[in-house]
């Protein structure tokens, strides 16, 4: 997986506004909300064909983590991304 710093800032920033608005009691109440969607809109400026399947996988397991529980899952989520930057743009 490769991100340019600006893109791996996006997907930071998108996470932790998905993460401050997730409610698990919205998921139950709410036929509407899905955190898959959270999950798209945190994604939502990367290329489909720029990560591999495995890759996205991997990504999209880290952000559900990182939105419901952000305590114990966002630096998992950090240090991933951080590590895919490979351009000389700036990254968090």
């Amino acid at each position: 997986m490769h991100l340019t710093g600006t893109q791996a800032d996006e997907i930071l920033m998108r996470a932790g506004i998905a993460a401050i608005y997730y409610d698990p009691l919205e998921g139950a109440a709410s036929a509407e909300y899905s955190i898959e969607k959270d999950i798209d809109f945190v994604l939502e400026d990367l290329e489909p064909a720029q990560l591999q399947a495995e890759d996205l996988d991997e990504l999209r397991r880290l952000c559900r983590h990182a939105i419901s529980d952000p305590t114990t899952a966002r630096r998992q989520l950090r240090d991933h991304v951080l590590s895919a930057v490979v351009s000389d743009e700036p990254a968090a």
